[in-house]
C-alpha cells in the first residue's frame, strides 16, 4: 500500500502540478497518505496491525482514485483547519474527523 502511495506522489512531483498544497503533500506528507488510504480501503476509521494483517491480496488493488480521494481528504484536513497544523496532534485530530466524513457519506450513499 505504501508503495502504491510512494509511486503515485512521485508521479505528482514529475507532474509539476500548480497547486502548492499538492506538491507539499506529494513532499512532505506519504505517511499520512497511507494512514488515510487505509482508511478508505478497510472502510475503518481507526486501521491497526491487525486489520491491515487481514486484509485480502485483491484488497491491495489500489486504484489511483481511491489514492487521490486520499489526498482531498489530507487537503482539507490542512486547508480548512484553524488549528496549528505544524503540531502533528492537530493535523492527526482533523484527519481523523475528515476521514470519519468521507467514510459516512460512503454509508449514507451504499443505503
Amino acid at each position: 500500500m505504501r508503495n502504491r502511495v510512494s509511486e503515485y506522489l512521485k508521479s505528482i512531483q514529475k507532474n509539476k502540478s500548480d497547486d502548492a498544497v499538492l506538491i507539499n503533500i506529494a513532499k512532505y506528507y506519504e505517511l499520512h497518505v497511507t494512514r488515510v488510504l487505509a482508511s478508505l480501503v478497510t472502510k475503518q476509521q481507526n486501521v491497526t496491525p491487525t486489520i491491515l494483517s487481514h486484509l485480502k491480496i485483491s484488497d491491495l488493488n489500489i486504484s489511483d482514485d481511491k489514492i487521490s480521494d486520499s489526498i482531498d481528504i489530507l487537503k482539507k484536513a490542512i486547508e480548512y483547519s484553524e488549528i496549528d497544523l505544524s503540531k502533528k496532534a492537530s493535523l492527526n485530530i482533523k484527519l481523523t474527523e475528515e476521514t470519519a466524513k468521507y467514510l459516512e457519506n460512503i454509508d449514507k450513499n451504499s443505503i
